[in-house]
This record gives structure tokens, C-alpha cells and sequence, in this order.
């Protein structure tokens, strides 16, 4: 009786410890917790301030030449404070690869003005009189490619490139002996030119968020423009042809945009 005494006491402590051991919590490590990265696909708007350059030739000769004035031909520089909005979307594939598309439109106070003696078809001068040239880029648009390369997370590098408009306002009067009303006027007139433009630049995401930083330059070039200036105050037959050649533009510019869309979180 001794013997199975002890061995049912031990087989009871045995299956109270092992019932014990199940009811014990089971610890084990914590999966790492994911980690937010930073994706540049999604879609932004932002604005931008900077200034830039503008360099065009004009030139203008009279119909017909026997009227007796030699043409004239000048260059036009200016510069001027730049500013507007822009807004896109990009994908990021590959990791690094960044590809999007962008449109902006820009103000601009690019304006210049040029004069030219009035000379006879000798090349002397008439005395009297000069040409004058007028000029104001009123605002700048384009639709751009994109393609960048992220070297780090929040660091893109990219280039761009695409068709460009330019509206611009344009007069000129070539004022002959005496001065005018003997003279020839274009009048003021609009004219929008289509172009291209091309670039590069960086942007940033210091934040780590939505909000992008960026520093970008970019360059324009035009079609030219022609008119016709009517003659006044004179009995000669006569019409003044008025040429702006191709016009280029420079810009430099810094924005602040925001994209929507948070960053990509890593799953384990």
C-alpha cells in the first residue's frame, strides 16, 4: 500500500506541473516594426520665384527699298523676377528611377526696348528721325517629361523637357525725316510663340513627409514673330516690314510643392 501510495502522489504532482507549465506564459521576440520609406510616385502642386534672361535680335527694312531708308537691325537683352505654379505626377520604379510629367505656368516682367539710327540706303544718316523697338514677355507655360534617379530616399536628380508657349506684346515705329506722323507704326499687337524647352534640377524631401523642395533651371527658345507697319503721313507708297527673330530665355527658379500620398511602409 506504501508503494502505490507514492507512486500515485507522484504521478498527481507530475500532471499538476505540467498543467502548470501550460497555463505559463510563452514569451517570444517582437516582430521589428515597420518602417515608413519615402516614395516620390504620387501627384503634387507647388509655386516658384526666380529670375531670368531673355536674348532676341529684330530687324525691320522698308517696301520698297527705293523709298530711300536703309533697314535696321538691333539685339534685345533683359532681365527680370519670375514667378508662378506648377503642378505633376511622378512613379518611382526600379528603386531609384523616377519618370513624370509636368506643367507650369510663369509670370514675367521681361521687357526691353531698342533704337536704331535711321539711315538712307548709302548708309547715311538721315538727319532726323530713328527706329524704335518694343518688347514685354507677359508669361511663359510648358508641358515637360521628367526622368530622375533618386540617390538617396529624399534626394532626386532629374532632367526635363517639352513644348513651351511664350505670350508676348510687340511694337515698333520707324520714324522717318522729319519724324511722325511721316513715319511707319506696327501698332501693339499679342502674339503667343510655341517652343521647346529643357533642363534639370534637384529636389528634397528634408521633412520626410509630403512636403518637396526643388532648385531648377531651365532653358526656352522661341519661334520670332513678323508684321507689317503702315506708312503715315507721306504720298510714297510704302510698308515697313517689322521681323522679332527667335527669342531665348533663361531660368532659374527655387519652388516648394506638396505631394499627395504619404510614404510606402515596409511590411516583414
Amino acid at each position: 500500500m506504501k508503494k502505490l501510495a507514492f507512486v500515485l502522489s507522484t504521478l498527481a504532482i507530475g500532471t499538476v506541473t505540467a498543467s502548470a507549465a501550460d497555463l505559463a506564459p510563452r514569451y517570444t521576440k517582437a516582430p521589428p516594426a515597420p518602417i515608413a520609406v519615402f516614395s516620390w510616385t504620387g501627384c503634387y502642386i507647388g509655386g516658384d520665384v526666380g529670375g531670368g534672361s531673355q536674348r532676341q535680335s529684330a530687324s525691320e527694312f522698308t517696301i520698297p527699298v527705293g523709298f530711300g531708308a536703309a533697314p535696321t537691325a538691333v539685339k534685345q537683352d533683359s532681365t527680370a523676377v519670375m514667378g508662378g505654379a506648377y503642378l505633376g505626377c511622378n512613379y518611382q520604379f526600379g528603386s531609384n528611377w523616377v519618370v513624370g510629367i509636368e506643367g507650369d505656368w510663369t509670370a514675367t516682367d521681361l521687357k526691353n526696348s531698342a533704337t536704331a539710327p535711321n539711315l538712307f540706303l548709302n548708309g547715311l544718316p538721315v538727319g532726323s528721325g530713328g527706329v524704335s523697338y518694343n518688347e514685354r514677355v507677359n508669361w511663359l507655360a510648358s508641358v515637360r517629361g521628367r526622368l530622375g534617379y533618386a540617390i538617396a530616399p529624399t534626394f532626386l536628380l532629374y532632367v526635363t523637357g517639352g513644348a513651351a508657349w511664350a505670350n508676348s506684346d510687340f511694337s515698333g515705329v520707324d520714324a522717318y525725316r522729319g519724324g511722325c506722323p511721316n513715319c511707319s507704326v506696327t501698332g501693339s499687337f499679342n502674339h503667343t510663340a510655341t517652343g521647346w524647352v529643357a533642363g534639370g534640377g534637384v529636389e528634397w524631401a528634408p521633412w520626410n513627409n509630403n512636403w518637396i523642395v526643388r532648385a531648377e533651371g531651365l532653358y526656352y527658345s522661341f519661334d520670332g514673330v513678323s508684321a507689317f507697319g503702315t506708312q503715315q503721313g507721306t504720298l510714297a507708297p510704302s510698308t515697313t516690314s517689322w521681323t522679332w527673330g527667335r527669342n531665348e530665355i533663361v531660368e532659374g527658379r527655387v519652388g516648394l510643392s506638396y505631394k499627395f500620398g504619404g510614404p510606402v511602409i515596409a511590411r516583414y
